[in-house]
């Protein structure tokens, strides 16, 4: 038996401070060693922030929004409406809300209200309905973290421990209320997840299907097969995939160039990074990143 090692990571990401300044920070990820006892397998999940900031919402101009990751919603006062396949649902003070990747929603504003906002991604694999919007109580312990949070957003203090773990618990205390069933069990398989990490650490480059299959310990047609029966899909389908998150992340939370992003996330030239883009997601990159802009 292996004994659970608890150990910290740090990413690095950019907090939107109000609507415009964006700054550089670290996130403080809790992470946990695979803990083995016989054949109980605990698996690490993994957070990565792209946004975390509170401020005054006085217009809200999300027509038609749609993220290859989460948004976290926290409201002081009745005045903020989410609607979702045709439903609208009100952002409540007694509530958090999470919006799942992929979701296309718009934003409504009645009346000015203090806006709490954490966009992320998460490890697990997402695999439930993007026509939804949860909701979870935001108990005492959730409104003194959001609390504490935004405090320490008005002071500048997002280059600290405390601002991270206070995230961290916001966010993994209400993903695990989801329902069971709404995380794929790709990491399962420690082979696969090992040519995902590839995939993710080497983003800037040309990526075959041999250099997974490498990363992975196995012969290319074994890779293929034991990736589709993990995923559900190809190993290129799956990359193409990832360099489209990233894609999204950067546009929406940076101010770097098309031709800037196209190459950070692998592509020869930002034609080419426009076409495969607006082929995903029915919209050209700019467009998106106006789009995204205006969600919050």
């Amino acid at each position: 038996m292996r004994s659970l090692t608890c150990f910290v990571r740090l990413f690095t990401f950019r907090y939107r401070c109000g609507s415009s300044l964006a700054l550089e920070t670290s996130f403080l990820a809790i992470s946990f060693d695979l803990w083995r006892t016989g054949n109980i397998n605990i698996f690490e999940p993994r957070l990565r922030i792209h946004t975390a900031y509170s401020k005054l919402l006085t217009e809200w101009q999300a027509r038609r929004v749609q993220s290859p990751y989460w948004r976290f919603y926290w409201n002081d006062r009745e005045g903020a409406f989410v609607e979702v396949a045709g439903k609208r649902v009100e952002l409540r003070p007694e509530s958090v809300y999470l919006i799942p990747p992929h979701t296309l929603f718009r934003g409504v504003l009645r009346n000015p209200v203090n806006h709490f906002v954490i966009s992320f991604s998460e490890s697990m694999g997402y695999v439930g309905s993007s026509e939804v919007v949860y909701r979870f109580e935001a108990c005492e312990a959730t409104r003194e973290a959001i609390e504490r949070a935004s405090l320490m957003h008005r002071s500048k203090e997002l280059k600290t421990y405390s601002f991270s773990l206070e995230i961290s618990f916001l966010l993994f205390s209400a993903l695990r209320q989801l329902p069971e069933g709404c995380f794929a069990h790709s990491r399962d398989d420690e082979a696969v997840s090992e040519a995902i990490d590839y995939m993710e650490n080497h983003l800037s480059e040309s990526i075959s299907v041999a250099d997974m299959a490498r990363s992975a310990g196995l012969n290319t047609n074994a890779f293929i097969a034991r990736f589709r029966r993990s995923t559900g899909t190809t190993p290129k389908s799956y990359l193409i995939g990832v360099r489209m998150k990233e894609a999204c992340i950067l546009l929406s939370n940076t101010s770097k160039s098309i031709d800037e992003i196209a190459e950070e996330v692998g592509f020869c030239n930002r034609y080419h990074f426009s076409a495969i883009f607006r082929k995903r997601f029915y919209t050209p990159p700019a467009a998106y990143r106006k789009r995204c802009k205006e969600g919050g």
